[in-house]
């Protein structure tokens, strides 16, 4: 819990300084949207917790089975994820040959490591 508290407290001054020194009209417009838009704030914790729940469940599945079965169970995870937003936002994308070979490297990895 501290790393990730220590982790996000130094991006959080690295993009501010890094803001002020190459761009600072986008860190006051980035500022002004969060002035005006109070519910991006509640959306901005909501996805904080969200992370921060994924990472425990991780490091939970790594304890009680192993790094093997999570890393499966992540990969798993990120091919339903762009699974679903094919079939949500999917009238812009095609699926092509590239994306038939990286679902049979997926499926070849997963069966030969479980």
């Amino acid at each position: 819990c501290e790393a990730m508290f220590f982790a996000s407290s130094f991006g959080f001054v690295w993009t501010l300084v890094t803001l002020l020194v190459t761009d600072p009209e986008m860190l006051y417009d980035g500022f002004a949207f969060f002035i005006n838009t109070p519910q991006a704030i509640i959306w901005l914790m909501l996805s904080s917790i969200g992370a921060y729940m994924s990472v425990v469940f991780v490091l939970l599945l790594i304890k009680v089975y192993s790094t093997t079965y999570a890393e499966c169970v992540k990969g798993v995870r990120k091919v339903c994820s762009i699974t679903v937003s094919y079939y949500l936002l999917g009238k812009d994308k095609t699926f092509g040959m590239y994306h038939l070979c990286g679902v049979a490297f997926f499926v070849g990895s997963s069966v030969i490591t479980v």
